[in-house]
């Protein structure tokens, strides 16, 4: 096993070896537009080949060279810190091209955070709501199996199995005094549910299950019957536990809202030719309408583009809780033998200038008291009132749980008091100014 660690430490050394020599000496292409290989990257070759020829020659518990490549690929992947970096087979390329995120695994989403693997959100009535899995919960153990460094798709394959079979979970709840213990019994998992739409005291209440076509369809009709109503008028997006979707649906929900040019979301690349910024390019749909989003830490990828854009141009005030971090663009590159190299390539940015993703916190120096944590930068919206960045997005109204949590729905209570209170949008916005919405920690 020794020997194993020190292939995997070298295959770090050697990543230009690994996506330039290795591919090519399989006959691969390499990615157009990828840099030449430098004349250091060069002695890292020769240093990783003379190493893997050692190795074969040498080593009582030496591999095949096929498995030591395998082993090395893995390794540098795993170094780089991109969650989502991964060699795929190309039958499932189309399928994670047209999904943002990983996919549910007995409906439960789940994502890396701050080295766990984490469930980010979960479908009603599915296997793993009916087991009891909650967003934030950490997959500790998978039957006998020790969650540690794997990826979340690892830890979501682990999970998966034949309908009528049992896995058991070992949890970590924010909380709770000890692990949990569930069994999951694996099973169908319903398709999203249709947006629902209500009216109560004036005040439109819509609730989606992901961010689609249909979403924004249902915005679309339920801003109009608010608009068409008299007296005082509202209308509250619920987002919470919305972790799927896409971009360009993400994009078409924040332009019902915002006014024509302002900017919905930036997709920042390597460099400045690779990253562009989406901007509305519709008048806003009752531009006065005072509006409330409901978030929680469930709320994933697109629909963190429609809360940040909301909330950057004070078109919306955010209640609830922090939403997850989880903005990326990856890309597929073809290696050939019918499998795709896929990378992040871009992460989205806020218009205020908050990147969406949630990096992994830094390392502590030794002298820093373990409860504290970095600080996370600071933004302003467009009247100028202060918000977080550092991965998520910062309600600004913080209100723990939900609904799901059984009892009274306080965030949606809270968001109901604060339309109540609010003649006009400005009105709205008035009454958030002046509240410091930056707060400690994550």
């Amino acid at each position: 096993m020794k020997v194993l660690k020190w292939v995997l430490l070298l295959a770090v050394a050697a990543g230009a070896f690994l996506v330039g020599g290795w591919l090519l000496r399989r006959g691969v292409t390499v990615a157009r537009g990828a840099p030449p290989v430098s004349a250091d990257a060069a002695t890292n070759n020769r240093l990783f080949s003379a190493v893997i020829q050692t190795v074969r020659t040498y080593a009582v518990d030496s591999l095949d060279e096929t498995s030591i490549y395998r082993l090395a690929t893995s390794g540098m992947l795993t170094e780089l810190g991109d969650p989502y970096a991964s060699i795929v087979n190309d039958a499932d390329t189309a399928e994670t091209r047209a999904r943002i995120g990983p996919a549910p695994v007995q409906g439960a989403y789940l994502d890396g955070l701050d080295d766990l693997v984490v469930v980010v959100a979960v479908i009603p009535g599915s296997p793993a709501a009916t087991a009891g899995l909650r967003s934030g919960d950490a997959v500790l153990r998978v039957d006998r199996a020790v969650i540690g460094a794997q990826r979340s798709d690892q830890v979501a394959r682990m999970i998966d199995g034949a309908p009528g079979s049992t896995v058991k979970l070992r949890l970590g709840r924010e909380h709770a005094t000890a692990p949990l213990v569930v069994s999951l019994v694996r099973g169908p998992v319903p398709p999203p549910g249709e947006p629902s739409f209500s009216v109560q005291e004036g005040v439109g209440y819509l609730r989606v299950s992901r961010v689609d076509d249909a979403a924004v369809a249902a915005a679309v009709a339920g801003a109009a019957q608010v608009a068409g109503l008299t007296g005082r008028r509202g209308l509250i997006l619920d987002l919470r536990g919305v972790a799927s979707g896409s971009l360009e649906a993400a994009v078409k929900l924040a332009d019902l809202f915002l006014a024509e040019g302002q900017a919905i979301v930036t997709v920042r690349g390597r460099t400045g030719k690779d990253s562009a910024t989406i901007r509305d390019r519709a008048p806003a749909a009752g531009p006065d309408l005072p509006m409330v989003l409901l978030t929680d830490r469930g709320t994933g990828g697109p629909a963190e583009v429609v809360a940040g854009a909301l909330q950057d141009h004070d078109r919306a005030a955010l209640v609830g809780e922090e939403t997850f971090g989880r903005g990326v663009r990856y890309s597929f590159f073809p290696l050939g033998n019918g499998t795709s190299l896929r990378l992040t390539t871009a992460v989205w940015v806020t218009p205020s200038g908050r990147v969406i993703q949630r990096l992994p916190i830094p390392e502590r120096p030794e002298a820093t008291p373990a409860d504290s944590a970095p600080p996370r930068p600071r933004f302003k919206t467009d009247l100028g009132r202060m918000v977080l960045g550092g991965g998520g997005v910062t309600p600004d109204r913080e209100i723990p749980g939900g609904a799901e949590q059984g009892g009274a729905d306080r965030a949606l209570a809270a968001a109901r008091e604060l339309l109540a209170r609010a003649t006009s949008r400005q009105s709205l916005m008035a009454s958030l100014r002046g509240k410091d919405l930056t707060r400690p920690g994550r």
